[in-house]
């Protein structure tokens, strides 16, 4: 079974690296944000992108009011207000080959525009899929974690070392009504957790596989925890038969 039918089911402060759950495809993905209309109220849900180089200074921002980075390799789907489209509600696209190079950290952020706290948003979650195959890579559910009484988040950072790529679940709950208010959070995490500095020390990761057995009620995905602590979920492909046992490439998680 290929690493593109794997998916890291992200918790605060789990990270891993993207090529672990893609095959050989374009590195185009999109970030999308879905929550639902609450009490019959219009919540407007806003995802922004900031970018920061090695020092952690600013060098671009996308978000509602600039929808396209100025490199072009990346662009904001629209600003979307009530949180009732079907699927993802806003859409941050972008292609981390044509990301500049003067950009170590893409820092994803969440802010209620509308004020209300994020624990009182229904159904808010986030997810990160290859924008060609459509498969997810990762996702991180924002409405599991009530003490989220904060009306901004930043939610994770993309980050590279060499040139490889990398997700880090941060979760670090924040206030601001736009992501301008959140920019020194996020220098102010990566200060106290300098991602890509403590991955580049880190010695190669042994490829790993683990068995798993297609349930008796077959079910289009199987979960699983690895064993550093992380929840990893598999595609099962159509012939799989319930008993089958499948040998698949474990995603390799970290904690920071």
């Amino acid at each position: 079974m290929g690493k593109g039918a794997c998916k890291a089911v992200l918790n605060k402060s789990f990270g891993f690296k993207i090529a672990d759950c893609t095959d050989n495809v374009a590195d185009n993905f999109t970030m999308g944000l879905a929550w639902d209309v609450t009490g019959g109220k219009a919540i407007d849900l806003d995802a922004s992108c900031v970018y920061l180089d090695a020092n952690l200074q600013p060098v671009d921002t996308v978000w509602f009011q600039q929808l396209r980075s100025r490199d072009g390799a990346m662009q904001h789907g629209g600003d979307e207000r009530e949180g009732d489209e079907k699927g993802d509600d806003e859409k941050i696209m972008f292609d981390l080959e044509r990301i500049t190079p003067a950009a170590t950290y893409l820092c994803f952020c969440i802010n209620s525009f509308t004020g209300q706290e994020l624990n009182d948003v229904k159904d808010a979650k986030c997810r990160l899929y290859n924008s060609i195959t459509h498969s997810e890579c990762a996702s991180f559910d924002l409405s599991a974690d009530k003490r989220l009484d904060c009306s901004a988040l930043i939610m994770c950072v993309l980050y590279r070392v060499n040139s490889d790529w990398y997700m880090h679940a941060v979760g670090e709950p924040a206030m601001g009504r736009t992501v301008q208010d959140n920019i020194d959070e996020m220098q102010a995490f990566l200060r106290r957790t300098p991602l890509a500095q403590l991955q580049a020390s880190k010695p190669p990761p042994v490829a790993k596989m683990a068995k798993i057995q297609v349930p008796a009620q077959k079910a289009q995905k199987v979960g699983f925890r690895t064993d550093t602590g992380g929840v990893q979920e598999v595609t099962l492909p159509p012939q799989a038969k319930p008993g089958d046992v499948m040998e698949v490439p474990i995603v390799e998680m970290y904690i920071a």
